[in-house]
Parts: structure tokens; C-alpha cells; sequence
């Protein structure tokens, strides 16, 4: 009812949709449009509530969200720490191995900036390593960890530090757009990338067969969505989300560790990841006006159109394809490293 009021009033006053409550309605009843018959025949069969734990564990995203209350959401999370915890070095890998070939020794001169970035890459990774060892050996008994790559030369020491900074993976958004971008990973990287974000398959055969052939899409339809969402929250505020909520916009963005945080610590994660998208996102303007400015003059002399936004329509909410995918690989490596989970 509430969807038809705003689609009245739209087509009535031209009133656009501007409230996040009112957009997560409107984006919840389209999403539960595809899911209430496959839904209805689950509830159909007999003993489908002692089986919801088992349904939750193969499809989380399954239910419409009528049926989804805090106990359920709870659930839900549970599930996904575990996926999450057990698919983190698969998205981790996934980068080392895309990266790889920034670490090749005869670079010419203007890829030698690429290839200390991927030695700084290398870098985190032992960090996180050896990060993930201490966890597992508290004693402090730690077997040596092989790096993830290569690398043609020792990196620089620098201070030891349990979790990357910010802005150590802020640093590496140029490399993570020209090698680990989710525009050209295989598809069985896209897979890993889908299952971490909590991007599940439909259980109809018709939509899950076109859902396993559009991963890509889909990886770009969540980063939109991502970001969209993260201004909105810097609009209007995280304290007026409900714990719900709160725990919803957390498992959306690929949080790990969400049950045993409480609320306080929960909205300092939230705002921690807003003020990173933010940064993200601010550093792409400025590279993407120069790029479309350059593709404009190169294109000047002949018919060939630029593929970029015009520079002066670049903003927060027109970013170039390739800029916004590689934000997509910065956010799930920061899930994946726990960043503003500690």
C-alpha cells in the first residue's frame, strides 16, 4: 500500500523518492515479487519450519522479507559469518593471483609505478598473514607463511600493524582497477566476489539460470546500490536506523563478525565504512574528469566517441564503469581483511 501511495504521488506531483525508508521499500517489495511463489511452495510442504535452518544455510536470501524478522536476520548472519569466514582467502587469492602480473620484473617505465604498488599489495597480504597465524596460535608459535606472490625486490620495512589502514588500501585503488577488476575476472572469480557479498542465485531455474550468466551485472548492480546507499546514510544518519536496521545495511555491505558486536559497535563500523566509501569515491573524481578530458581530446579530431561520462558530468553520482568496479574489488578486499571490524 505504502509503494502505491509514492507511485501516486510521483505520477500526481512529480514527487520523487527521496527518503532511504522509502527507497528500501520500494527496493524490498521488488525483490520480494521474484521470491513469494517459490516461498509459497516451500511453506507448502509439510515440516518447512523445522527445515527454515537448513534453507537458511543454502539460500539466506531466500525468504521474502515479511518472513524475515530479527530472529530470522539473526540467523541469516550467522550464516554468512561462517560463508564469509570460510570464502575470505578465496577473495583474497582471487586479487594476489589477478595482481600477479604487476610483479614481473622487466617493466617498462610507465608501469613501474604499478609494480610498487603491487609490492606494497604484497606487502599487506603478509601482514594479514601473519595477522591470521597469531589468531590461530595465540602462544606465539607461528610457522613461517609464504607470500602470496613474488615479489622481484624486498619491500621497504615499515612499522608492524595488525590491521591495513584506510588509506593503505585507499593506495591501491589504481591497481586494483587496472588488474583486479571485476570487468575482466573469470567467472569463477565473479562466483567467489558473489558468494562473499551474499548475492544469492534464485532457486527458480528459469532466474537462476539468468542470474549464473549475469554475475557481473549483478556484482555492479550491489556496488551501485553500495554506494547510492552510503550517501543516503551520510544524508540522513546512521542513529535513525533500527538495530535491524543497522545489522541489515552491515550483512548488505559483506561484514563478517555481526553477532556477537553490540549496537554501539555496530554503528562505529557502519560509520567507519561510510567515511572510507567516501574517501573512495572522492579520489575517482579528480582521475576520472582528467581521463574523460583526455578522451576528449583525443577523440576531437575523429568520430569516435568517448566511452567515459563528459568530464564536467563527473560527480559522486556519475563515475566511469571501470572506476566503480574496481571500488566494488576495494570493498570486498576490505571485508575480507576485516577492516573496521576490530
Amino acid at each position: 500500500m505504502h509503494s502505491t501511495d509514492l507511485w501516486a504521488a510521483y505520477r500526481r506531483d512529480g514527487r520523487s523518492v527521496t527518503r532511504r525508508a522509502d527507497i528500501k521499500h520500494i527496493q524490498r517489495n521488488k525483490r520480494d515479487l521474484l521470491r513469494v511463489l517459490p516461498a509459497a511452495v516451500f511453506f507448502a510442504v509439510p515440516f518447512a519450519i523445522p527445515l527454515l535452518p537448513v534453507l537458511m544455510r543454502v539460500a539466506p536470501g531466500f525468504l521474502p522479507s515479511v518472513f524475515v524478522t530479527r530472529e530470522v536476520l539473526e540467523m541469516k548472519v550467522r550464516v554468512m559469518r561462517v560463508r564469509r569466514e570460510k570464502s575470505a582467502d578465496a577473495v583474497l587469492e582471487a586479487v594476489d593471483k589477478a595482481i600477479e602480473g604487476a610483479l614481473v620484473a622487466d617493466y617498462p617505465r610507465e608501469r613501474q609505478h604499478a609494480a610498487a604498488l603491487a609490492r606494497r599489495w604484497t606487502l599487506l597480504r603478509e601482514q594479514q598473514q601473519q595477522r591470521q597465524q597469531q589468531q590461530q596460535h595465540p602462544s606465539g608459535v607461528v610457522s613461517p607463511s609464504p607470500s602470496p606472490s613474488p615479489s622481484p625486490s624486498p619491500s621497504p620495512p615499515v612499522a608492524k600493524r595488525t590491521l591495513p589502514s584506510d588509506s593503505d588500501l585507499l593506495s591501491l585503488q589504481t591497481l586494483l582497477r587496472d588488474h583486479a577488476s571485476i570487468l575482466d575476472a573469470p567467472p569463477a572469480t565473479l562466483r567467489t566476489f558473489m558468494s562473499f557479498a551474499g548475492i544469492s542465485t534464485p532457486l527458480s531455474p528459469l532466474l537462476s539460470h539468468v542470474a549464473a550468466t549475469l554475475p557481473r551485472a549483478r556484482l555492479l548492480a550491489w556496488i551501485d546500490w553500495v554506494l547510492k546507499d552510503d550517501g543516503l546514510l551520510r544524508q540522513q544518519g546512521i542513529n535513525s536506523l533500527s538495530d535491524y536496521e543497522l545489522v541489515e545495511a552491515l550483512d548488505e555491505r559483506g561484514f563478517i563478525n555481526l553477532p556477537s558486536r553490540s549496537t554501539a559497535e555496530l554503528r562505529t563500523a557502519l560509520a567507519q565504512h561510510l567515511r572510507f566509501s567516501k574517501a573512495a569515491t572522492d579520489a575517482i573524481i579528480p582521475r576520472a574528469r582528467a581521463a574523460a578530458a583526455a578522451d576528449a581530446r583525443n577523440a576531437a579530431g575523429s568520430s569516435r566517441a568517448s566511452s567515459r561520462p563528459a568530464a564536467s558530468a563527473v560527480g559522486v553520482g556519475v563515475l566511469p564503469h571501470d572506476e566503480i568496479a574496481a571500488v566494488a574489488t576495494l570493498l570486498l578486499v576490505a571485508r575480507a581483511m576485516r577492516l573496521h571490524e576490530v
